[in-house]
């Protein structure tokens, strides 16, 4: 069974309005943000195989940061590709990417992340779903599960979502 997580970039600094899109990196709340995510993913044992990482500043920044909580950090190859894909785009990065990992992490932008979430979930938590598609916040992460031997039969409909987590959601209120 494959797993993918997917994690949209952690909130960027908009504070310099001649800066590329690209370019951006994060603000303070994402740099906070991001190790926050990384601590659970090591907490929940779900450090993936591998990444496949968007090559712009802010997604870079955010699983560097994640990362270094990590015990073991995966591999990662990061990929133009993934710069603001579309959810078809996402899907054919990873029949083409995953290799031989059992659990992929996927770390890009909106709203290609969020589509892929959608996308491929035809089961899982609804409420989380619905939230998804109300909104997917940055630094967010979803966990799907597939029944899938091979990254090639990833499809529509095809995962259950499994989890849901925000930065917010970790937070003590």
């Amino acid at each position: 069974m494959k797993t993918i997580l997917f994690m949209r970039h952690a909130k960027s600094d908009w504070n310099s309005p001649d800066q590329s899109d690209f370019d951006r990196p994060l603000a303070p709340r994402g740099e906070r943000a991001s190790p926050q995510m990384g601590q659970y993913i090591e907490e929940h044992d779900l450090t993936p195989d591998q990444v496949l990482c968007s090559t712009a500043v802010r997604a870079r920044q955010t699983w560097d940061l994640a990362a270094a909580r990590l015990a073991a950090p995966p591999q990662v190859k990061m990929l133009q590709s993934l710069y603001l894909a579309s959810p078809h785009d996402v899907i054919e990065v990873i029949r083409e990417q995953g290799g031989a990992a059992e659990c992929l992490c996927i770390v890009g932008h909106h709203p290609g992340i969020d589509g892929t979430v959608l996308m491929l979930a035809g089961s899982g938590d609804r409420v989380a779903l619905d939230r998804i598609g109300a909104k997917y916040p940055t630094g967010a992460l979803a966990v799907l599960q597939t029944g899938i031997d091979d990254w090639q039969a990833l499809a529509p409909g095809i995962a259950e979502l499994t989890r849901f987590v925000t930065p917010r959601d970790l937070v003590p209120q």
